[in-house]
């Protein structure tokens, strides 16, 4: 299954990069999203503390949702909700179902809440 890797700055992050990473998730193709630990200066005014900050994790499969729960309680997080979205494995019956029509749903729901 192709995967797309997104590396920037996302100072700030805007309805473009919104556009772009949309693109991938209607194809069905899982992203990631990094984050280049970039120093405050005229081009950068935001620390990546401040460009990561979440009030929303998407744990991709049961392990990484686990990996996110512990990370918030060992380190006293509050006001950040996890949500799950099904490993898009081929060895995961849910991602290959209809051709991977019902992961595909199922993830936009999480990721756009609609």
């Amino acid at each position: 299954m192709k995967r797309a890797l997104f590396i920037g700055r996302w100072q700030p992050l805007h309805p473009g990069h919104q556009w772009l990473f949309n693109q991938k998730l209607e194809r069905g193709v899982p992203i990631l999203i990094a984050v280049r630990d970039t120093p405050i200066d005229d081009s950068n005014p935001y620390s990546t503390d401040d460009v990561i900050s979440a009030e929303k994790i998407i744990g991709v499969g049961k392990y990484a949702n686990k990996m996110a729960q512990n990370a918030i309680r060992e380190n006293n997080l509050e006001g950040i909700t996890i949500e799950e979205i099904p490993h898009p494995s081929p060895a995961n019956p849910l991602a290959n179902k209809d051709k991977g029509a019902v992961w595909k749903k199922i993830s936009k729901r999480v990721i756009t809440g609609k």
